[in-house]
């Protein structure tokens, strides 16, 4: 490390040919940038792949995070992928290295107060995917044309199905097609409803995987 006497001569801030200038305590200083070449440790390498499954999966479910969370990024202002990753990062992965893996129990696509429907149900049949739901309206901020958005992921095939704006709340059920989609795979359905006018939305639910 190398620092100056003289706080007014020109000085780079930043990075530069291996080495890194930096003010501290208002003296300059210039450190090179070294090399560590020592063995991480289980919780480093545990933490570096816990952030790229989190990042990964996110990737493959991004529509589904791009309205799930824009009301919590344009409330804090902040960016909603980033709340996204920074949610199921912490909540949603278990495991230790090498055996990390998205728990998907634990997973938010959306997060919000609107009120899930009760008595949701999801299963497969002949070429779709079925969601029913109780039509009641007795709960606070539950409005008839809340609309529902639902993803049918099959992580094997990094692919899924998405719907944003499907049936509405009073309407009680909706028809997601899987026709095209290779059979023999897991699929895992996760459910959400949102206002007619996109600005509140509930926490997504998951409801469970499948066999399609």
């Amino acid at each position: 490390m190398a620092t100056a006497e003289d706080n007014n001569v020109p000085w780079l801030n930043g990075k530069k040919s291996g080495t890194v200038y930096y003010k501290l305590n208002d003296t300059l200083v210039a450190r090179g940038i070294g090399k560590n070449n020592k063995e991480p440790s289980l919780k480093q390498k545990t933490a570096r792949l816990a952030t790229a499954v989190t990042s990964a999966f996110l990737n493959e479910v991004m529509p589904y995070v791009n309205i799930g969370f824009q009301a919590i990024g344009r409330m804090t202002k902040t960016n909603q992928q980033n709340q996204a990753f920074s949610y199921n990062r912490k909540n949603a992965v278990r495991g230790t290295y090498p055996d990390v893996v998205i728990d998907y129990t634990k997973v938010l696509l959306s997060i919000g107060n609107k009120p899930l429907p009760t008595e949701l149900k999801a299963f497969v049949a002949e070429d779709w995917l079925i969601i029913t739901w109780n039509t009641e309206l007795t709960l606070p901020n539950a409005f008839w044309d809340d609309q529902v958005i639902i993803m049918a992921y099959f992580p094997q095939l990094k692919n899924s199905v998405f719907l944003s704006g499907g049936a509405k709340r009073y309407q009680g059920t909706e028809h997601v097609p899987l026709k095209g989609i290779k059979r023999g795979y897991a699929l895992h359905v996760f459910f959400s409803i949102i206002s007619n006018d996109r600005a509140n939305i509930s926490n997504s639910i998951y409801l469970g995987e499948m066999n399609w």
